[in-house]
């Protein structure tokens, strides 16, 4: 919450659209309905996005995309024993906030290759085209959250960290 309440979300600079970006990538990967793995969340698409995924074989498949205001991810490490997981962003809630100023403006101010539709990207302005770039990305921004801590397969509250934060 600290995070998000230093966002200016009038000022419309790159470095302000960065830290955008970051507080949504907090929010829906560990805050509305956290994923075991939240690598997959680097596949996520922006809303509205509706095109074949290019990652599968399965006719049809849109991939890690969004139906409304819910976050389908359908390709993560156990989807084939667990099926899809699902992020609903609640009507009113910080997330939609954030959401929406990303997909209106701060997004088109970081993006460089402006052919993908990744929801999240590198601090060059490209999607993470692998995992362990977005597994670099991840644990260091989480590291600005105190009270967290980020292991290969979870997110979980770290007791002995300050919880200020």
């Amino acid at each position: 919450d600290t995070y998000l309440e230093d966002t200016d979300f009038a000022v419309r600079t790159e470095v302000n659209a960065r830290r955008v970006h970051d507080a949504l990538m907090l929010l829906l990967c560990f805050r509305e309905h956290p994923i075991t793995r939240p690598t997959c969340m680097r596949l996520l698409q922006v809303p509205g996005v509706h095109e074949a995924c290019s990652l599968c074989t399965v006719p049809g498949c849109l991939g890690n995309s969004w139906s409304g205001n819910t976050a389908v991810i359908r390709h993560y490490k156990t989807a084939g024993t667990y099926g899809s997981h699902t992020i609903t962003v609640q009507p009113g809630s910080k997330t939609e906030l954030v959401l929406q100023h990303y997909t209106d403006w701060a997004r088109q101010l970081l993006l460089k290759d402006t052919s993908s539709n990744a929801l999240f990207l590198t601090r060059y302005g490209k999607p993470f085209i692998r995992d362990g770039c977005f597994n670099k990305y991840l644990p260091r921004l989480l590291q600005t959250v105190s009270g967290a801590k980020l292991s290969w397969t979870k997110v979980r509250v770290c007791s002995s960290c300050n919880t200020n934060g």
